[in-house]
């Protein structure tokens, strides 16, 4: 999270497919060990790592990934993943765990039932005083992309979250 959108908090936030993170990072805590986790971070992806991450962003068991959500990580620009990876160091964010703390806005939080990436005991030992409706919103039969995988619920959950003022 960064300066401007620290100043954004009195309207709420969702976020999913990513956990708060403390600095300096517990990223053993943070995220699940998943191997294909480390193309998030690669410049450059061959085939079997850009399959392979696509097939941990869908609940175990997916055989059948679209071919956009594939190709959506073959196109994202190398540098953009590195720059993810530097990000996380001194001066590179701002500590989120304190940033959750500390919010006076909801803050809606959309988790995959069966997430491959993110761990979801990690988000809930956080203390988040304004977590909406008191908890993680759990996508059932969804991983870490639960748009894709349950578009119904996560638009619901998304329209519950913006009209529930």
């Amino acid at each position: 999270m960064n300066q401007q959108s620290k100043g954004n908090m009195k309207y709420g936030h969702k976020i999913y497919g990513t956990p708060p993170l403390a600095f300096p990072p517990d990223m053993a805590q943070a995220f699940l060990p998943n191997p294909a986790m480390a193309a998030a971070f690669q410049p450059n992806l061959t085939d079997a790592e850009a399959d392979a991450f696509s097939l941990a962003c869908f609940k175990p068991g997916t055989t059948e990934i679209p071919e956009i959500f594939r190709q959506d990580i073959r196109r994202t620009d190398g540098q953009a993943r590195v720059e993810l990876a530097t990000s996380i160091r001194p001066g590179g964010y701002l500590d989120e765990v304190v940033l959750v703390e500390q919010m006076t806005a909801p803050l809606a939080i959309v988790h995959g039932e069966q997430e491959q990436l993110v761990n979801a005991a990690y988000i809930q030992s956080l203390r988040i005083p304004t977590l909406w409706r008191g908890s993680i919103q759990v996508v059932a039969d969804a991983g870490h992309a639960t748009n894709w995988e349950q578009p119904e619920q996560f638009n619901a959950l998304l329209e519950a979250f913006i009209n529930h003022r």
